[in-house]
């Protein structure tokens, strides 16, 4: 729906996709859609150019690119705690200490979050939220460990989980 009305040709009030992604780019037109479960309809508010020639944006958007940074970040802060810890060595200590066992649970935490939101109804709101979650511990994490005392094991393992929920 766009400001209350069903999007339609007839009424001239639709988008075109190729018109939303010369605004948007396509990850964030992508998170639009997971934050919006699948069967509810989207309500969009469109936001008018100030000289009155047109829409420029939506404001639902703001939440979607919000949350696209989060991810970009958080994958910046991953590959930047990688380069940190230097490369990895069979021979290095890998026990557990608080953080890193905080962090194991907040990723066993998320795993069973998106499960079960995946299987009530496919809830992508849900499933993203409770990513959200997982990435707020990790930058936690990152911020609280020193970057020789980084698992990158640990890591590696919830990148790889958040890379494969989103893909």
């Amino acid at each position: 729906h766009i400001d209350g009305l069903k999007m339609s040709k007839s009424l001239k009030n639709f988008i075109t996709i190729r018109a939303a992604l010369q605004m948007y780019s396509a990850r964030q037109i992508r998170f639009l859609f997971l934050l919006n479960q699948w069967c509810d309809p989207m309500e969009l508010t469109p936001i008018a150019a100030p000289d009155g020639s047109g829409v420029v944006g939506f404001k639902q958007m703001e939440g979607a690119i919000n949350i696209e940074r989060t991810f970009a970040e958080f994958f910046h802060s991953i590959k930047g705690a990688f380069r940190a810890a230097g490369s990895y060595h069979v021979d290095k200590e890998q026990t557990w200490d608080d953080a890193e066992r905080t962090l194991s649970d907040a990723l066993d935490t998320a795993q069973a979050a998106v499960h079960d939101a995946l299987m009530d109804n496919i809830n992508t709101p849900n499933t993203i939220l409770a990513l959200q979650d997982l990435v707020k511990a990790t930058n936690k994490y990152i911020g609280e460990v020193s970057a020789e005392d980084v698992r990158p094991l640990l890591l590696e393992r919830v990148g790889k989980y958040v890379t494969r929920i989103l893909e």
